[in-house]
């Protein structure tokens, strides 16, 4: 499944990368029609579950945090260098190496991921995982944070660089310490998690996530000036922090 999501994937890039050949009429047909396949290929959740068949569970919180981190890495990286990269040489030059990278990594995969054993036994049946009300629960709560994951990066950049005023080019510069906080306390979170307590750092976690979304959208209720950095880099650090917390305490 990781070989096919990561080549369609890359498929949905090339797309993506097509348009700025194409008339202008059949451009955003063509890059909606990438970002979908991109989107289809999407193999975070598959990536997650393989971690979890290969690590055992007293160490499965701190390997998914160790997942995390280049996840976040590229994250800063793709701020700061993508900018650069598309100013010079153009937008679509972004979806031919995003495109590229996937392809390394299918052959990454194919090279160095061991096989899982097949199971004897047939999985559940959908309709009797359903009656379970712990995964029901797992399932609102993976919900939420991807809301809370969804409403942030859409509004977080219009916030900086509209009340702001700071360019897309020194967006790293927020990006950056946010990220560093929120690697140290991601670690915290698993290792709190491995020993138990992850029932109880998954509702402080949540409760750090509303709390960043009140200073984000609000943040005169809570004496931050808005015309202040701070307005928007201490909910910032917060909103990651509550992030990654909850991604290496959920299972």
């Amino acid at each position: 499944m990781l070989l096919l999501g990561m080549s369609i994937f890359s498929l949905g890039s090339f797309l993506c990368a097509i348009p700025a050949w194409l008339p202008r009429s059949l451009e955003i047909g063509e890059l909606i029609l990438g970002r979908l396949v991109q989107g289809v290929g999407a193999i975070t959740a598959t990536a997650f579950a393989t971690v979890s068949d290969h690590i055992p569970p007293e160490r499965r919180s701190t390997a998914m945090a160790v997942l995390g981190i280049p996840i976040g890495a590229a994250f800063i990286l793709g701020v700061i260098v993508g900018p650069v990269i598309a100013g010079r040489f153009g937008t679509q030059s972004l979806f031919w190496l995003t495109g590229a990278l996937g392809l390394a990594t299918v052959w990454l995969l194919a090279r160095h991921l061991p096989e899982i054993p097949s199971r004897q036994t047939a999985p559940a049946p959908l309709r009797e995982v359903l009656r379970h009300r712990s995964v029901l629960a797992l399932d609102f709560g993976g919900f939420l944070m991807n809301t809370f994951m969804t409403s942030f990066w859409f509004y977080f950049p219009l916030i900086v660089t509209g009340r702001h005023g700071l360019k897309m080019t020194e967006y790293g510069t927020i990006l950056v310490p946010m990220l560093l906080v929120s690697a140290v306390t991601m670690f915290a979170f698993s290792a709190g998690a491995d020993r138990g307590w992850g029932r109880t750092l998954a509702a402080a976690a949540f409760l750090i996530l509303l709390v960043s979304a009140l200073l984000l959208f609000r943040p005169a209720t809570l004496g931050l000036d808005p015309k202040r950095l701070s307005a928007v880099l201490v909910p910032g650090t917060l909103f990651l922090v509550g992030f990654t917390g909850l991604e290496p305490v959920l299972p």
